[in-house]
């Protein structure tokens, strides 16, 4: 069974709060087919976040696209290990 992606996303259709990620940090992994991960990274920065290349103790959202699961599966690992909270 397939399920049908829309072609497009439209950022601007969206009324999200502009400080409902205020303060935080997010990492997005892997493959984000739509919306693509450069609207991820835009919306998450709308929204008063803030976009690193790596997961640290700062890490508080991991956003994990198609093929992500070996970071996904470290990062679980992880924060059983060191209480990190990463969602």
């Amino acid at each position: 069974m397939s399920v049908d992606q829309p072609s497009t996303f439209n950022l601007d259709a969206l009324d999200l709060n502009p400080k409902a990620l205020e303060g935080r940090t997010v990492v997005i992994t892997g493959t984000l087919p739509n919306p693509r991960r450069k609207q991820v990274q835009e919306l998450v920065e709308r929204t008063g976040g803030k976009v690193t290349g790596s997961i640290s103790s700062k890490t508080n959202l991991l956003i994990a696209g198609d093929k992500a699961g070996a970071v996904v599966g470290a990062i679980s690992q992880l924060d059983k290990l060191c209480g990190l909270g990463i969602r």
